[in-house]
């Protein structure tokens, strides 16, 4: 069977070969990586940090003096948002929104629902592949990374707690 040409792989399947991508250069590059980010940082913020809060002062007082502050915040998040998923998992707010509608809402791991949450549900993903998952409540989420998502350690944990119960 011919391989797929890339005009026929869906943007999902995109999407996940970019993350894959990725998450292969950064796991080989970390110290460039690294070093590239301390890079930015140096050159920007750092380098001269009072005109930096000065430029930040003068943004939210502009924003504030054309009655934009109390609007931008919301909308900021928003941008935010979107910036992240499509930065970290290569999802567009929709495809958020479709895992989200296709869950009901709920946590893929315990089942509560985003309403009974202080934070949004997270995109869980693999750390190797980035191939995203669904979507997990900050606690399970958290519980599945401090676990390293070692299926042997959650097995092994569940015994634990079926021992002593």
């Amino acid at each position: 069977m011919p391989a797929k040409s890339h005009k026929h792989f869906s943007e999902a399947e995109k999407r996940s070969a970019r993350n894959r991508d990725k998450a292969k250069y950064r796991a080989n590059n970390l110290e460039k990586v690294r070093e590239d980010s301390r890079q930015r940082t140096k050159n920007g913020r750092d380098a001269d940090p009072e005109k930096h809060r000065t430029s930040v002062r003068m943004a939210h007082q502009t924003r504030k003096e054309n009655g934009k502050a109390e609007e931008y915040k919301p909308r900021h998040k928003v941008i935010a948002r979107k910036f992240q998923l499509k930065y970290k998992f290569g999802l567009t707010l929709e495809d958020y929104n479709s895992m989200f509608d296709e869950q009901q809402g709920k946590c893929a791991v315990c089942g509560r629902h985003q309403s009974e949450l202080k934070l949004s549900l997270a995109v869980d993903h693999n750390h190797e592949t980035g191939k995203v998952r669904g979507l997990l409540c900050s606690g399970c989420n958290t519980a599945l990374g401090m676990l390293r998502e070692n299926k042997n350690s959650i097995l092994s944990m569940v015994e634990y707690l079926k021992r002593h119960e």
